[in-house]
């Protein structure tokens, strides 16, 4: 399990991390969650490109490398964003995040999901925005700067402080 901005905020597992404590508990997965897992694994390999498709026996990559094509991944998402696939979007955020803690982008960009999520009605908006301010706030202690984090930080002003000034003079 993992917190997103304190022990009081947005809690998340990955599927792999939830096989790995049910194997550890009982000895076995339930049939079920293999099958699942088995159809989500399926799914996002197919969901590669030819080229991106490598043997993972023959290369090593590293957290930052792995992080780093999350975030890509993330970002062919949003071009074609529907309201069904940002979850997806902030899932792979949130892994590039554990990989690679010093990404802004990646927690720039979570943060856009969960406030997306969160406008959109996906995710009860207290918890989206708590969580999306944690994001954010962690994106902006590691550049200040940064384009998307800005833009998260004017989406911010807008859906939950009504600051359209601030959001006007941010963009």
């Amino acid at each position: 399990m993992h917190h997103l901005g304190g022990d009081a905020s947005s809690v998340y597992a990955y599927a792999d991390e939830l096989d790995r404590w049910l194997r550890k508990r009982n000895g076995s997965v339930p049939e079920g969650l293999l099958q699942r897992r088995a159809a989500s694994n399926s799914a996002s390999e197919s969901k590669r490109s030819h080229g991106a498709a490598l043997d993972e026996g023959r290369r090593s990559t590293t957290p930052q490398q792995e992080a780093a094509e999350l975030v890509e991944g993330a970002r062919r998402l949003w071009e074609a964003l529907s309201t069904s696939n940002l979850s997806t979007i902030a899932g792979l955020y949130r892994r590039a995040t554990d990989l690679d803690p010093s990404k802004p982008v990646a927690y720039a960009g979570l943060s856009q999901a969960l406030i997306s999520q969160a406008v959109l009605g996906n995710l009860h908006p207290a918890g989206a925005f708590h969580a999306a301010g944690a994001a954010l706030r962690r994106a902006l202690e590691i550049d200040p700067e940064l384009f998307e984090a800005l833009c998260a930080l004017a989406m911010m002003k807008v859906f939950v402080e009504r600051d359209w000034e601030g959001a006007e003079r941010l963009l």
